[in-house]
């Protein structure tokens, strides 16, 4: 159940919304049928004997059950107070209330733009209720919890859902100062950068504009770490926006996808560096899907359009569209093809080979991946598929 306090019927209606069209999307792993949504209901306390009524609550009904198995209450303490700190009494109070009309069968969350206290945090850990604390821009969940009576697996990927929603409710689900630049216009900046650089259309060392690069735009590129720990999970490259660093992780700069990743994050700086974005509203949006029928990624959200950018902004700074073509001709003039500027791939064998061959040569040329490769002829519309 949601028991927001003092926070105003417009967010109430808004959370009542999003509940429900939550719910019914199957983001937070209830089924519709099993769940019941209501506001303003009221709850029985035997130790009032009254009710008590709460904004919104949220329970979960198993098939056939007279009763429901779960109800959701979740309070927010807004910081229009002095008070830095939510008060001892405030959980105390909460935790009463939630302990009055459910006992066991329910999860409590206490969510705020204050901080909670030492003391708060320990009541709260105690008595199994989750803290979250909410700033301008961003989230961090102080203490989550487990109901102790009940260890069920479906149960933890719901809180966890639940927690993705309440918190969403407090965050701008937007990203300020994303440019939705086409890949035109971000070929203009890499020209820009490559010109700076090299006059020629002659292929350079990547290594070597990288080091122009940082000496140029006063940027650290750090390429001694194993990235694996950062976080917790394995990625090959970030860029520290506050400290001007990027992080290649050390054994992607010795392996053939160095010059991909460091175009990415180099595509970060960039295009991003002023970009008003929390991290885990960031990561709550859903990654990019191909359209098998476009034949190119679908762009529906920010995070779709952030990553579409660096990719493109790599592609067209590693490995530029004017010499990429040079080399592609004269490669295919080498091996001897009567019509080098373009080619075609179907099933039969020889363009089979075509293809491969002329791939394997250009990874070779510009000391780049396959794939990186393969990609950028597809971007440059340099071939035919049949």
């Amino acid at each position: 159940m949601i028991n927001t306090v003092k926070i105003g019927d417009k967010f109430e209606k808004k959370a009542l919304k999003i509940i429900h069209k939550a719910i019914k999307d199957g983001q937070l792993s209830i089924n519709e049928a099993h769940a019941e949504v209501f506001e303003k209901k009221a709850y029985y306390s035997r130790d009032r004997e009254k009710d008590i009524i709460f904004d919104l609550s949220i329970e979960i009904w198993p098939e056939k059950a007279k009763d429901y198995s779960l109800v959701y209450f979740i309070e927010c303490k807004s910081g229009k107070s002095k008070s830095t700190k939510v008060p001892i009494d405030d959980i105390e109070e909460f935790h009463e209330k939630v302990r009055q009309v459910s006992g066991l069968n329910c999860k409590a969350v206490m969510i705020t733009d204050k901080s909670f206290g030492k003391t708060t945090f320990t009541y709260a850990r105690n008595k199994g209720v989750m803290l979250i604390e909410v700033k301008e821009n961003s989230y961090e969940v102080k203490l989550h919890t487990k109901n102790q009576q009940n260890q069920d697996k479906n149960i933890t990927k719901i809180d966890d859902k639940i927690q993705k929603l309440v918190t969403n409710l407090f965050l701008p689900n937007k990203i300020t100062g994303l440019k939705k630049l086409s890949g035109e216009s971000i070929n203009q900046i890499t020209t820009v950068i490559i010109d700076e650089y090299v006059k020629t259309h002659d292929v350079f060392s990547i290594r070597d504009l990288v080091l122009f690069i940082q000496k140029k735009y006063k940027i650290k590129i750090d390429l001694s770490k194993d990235l694996q720990r950062v976080k917790g999970a394995k990625i090959d490259g970030y860029y520290d926006v506050k400290n001007k660093v990027i992080y290649i992780d050390k054994y992607a700069a010795k392996s053939e996808r160095f010059a991909f990743v460091v175009g990415r994050e180099l595509g970060h700086y960039f295009l991003h560096s002023n970009l008003k974005v929390n991290q885990s509203i960031y990561n709550n949006f859903e990654d990019s899907q191909y359209n098998l029928s476009l034949k190119k990624h679908e762009l529906k959200n920010p995070k779709h359009w952030i990553e579409w950018q660096a990719n493109k902004f790599s592609a067209c700074l590693m490995l530029p569209k004017n010499i990429f073509i040079i080399e592609f001709v004269k490669c295919r003039e080498d091996m001897g093809i009567s019509s080098p500027h373009t080619m075609y791939l179907d099933k039969q064998v020889c363009n089979q080979l075509d293809y491969f061959n002329t791939v394997n040569r250009l990874a070779m040329k510009f000391r780049v991946s396959k794939m990186f490769i393969q990609n950028r002829i597809e971007e440059l519309n340099l071939i035919t598929h049949g």
